[in-house]
């Protein structure tokens, strides 16, 4: 009895707080419909799976110490699906030479590993600025890389 005397005499004030958590759960529902799950990964599902073909840092050492002798600087860095390598290559190296290097950072990586990711190299040459800097990309369903058009020498 005592209850329902005070749902009589604060009728206005139980309406409000209904209406209140009614417009509070409504907003929730409206934001979980329409925006994004951020408990989830930046890349969403699209690296699922990576654990498996993991780039090891000793992977990463072993591609910049094949390339030391004929280069001035490699940088290999994973961001996501993409590995990323910068080469800065001697003053004399060619175009063609330059190219070449690309594959040889491939051989470093295991089948899966090309099936997985997608591969960048940014080629530079300090000295060539006429042809330089070249970028080539290799895409994971892909077997070669494709370059950016060559700079005509004039």
């Amino acid at each position: 009895m005592k209850i329902i005397k005070f749902l009589k005499k604060n009728s206005s004030t139980v309406v409000g707080v209904s209406v209140f958590i009614l417009v509070i759960v409504a907003a929730l529902l409206i934001k979980n419909l329409f925006m994004y799950d951020e408990n989830q990964a930046i890349y969403g599902t699209r690296l699922d799976g990576i654990d498996k073909v993991k780039v090891s840092s000793e992977q990463k050492k072993k591609v910049e110490t094949k390339l030391s002798e004929s280069t001035k600087k490699v940088e290999v860095k994973v961001s996501g699906k993409i590995v990323n390598t910068t080469i800065t290559t001697n003053d004399d190296t060619s175009l063609e030479d330059a190219k070449k290097l690309a594959d040889s950072v491939l051989e470093e990586f295991t089948d899966a590993q090309k099936k997985f990711f997608d591969f960048q190299f940014f080629i530079k040459n300090d000295k060539n600025e006429k042809q330089f800097p070249i970028i080539g990309y290799k895409q994971h369903a892909r077997g070669n890389v494709s370059w950016t058009k060559d700079r005509a020498e004039s």
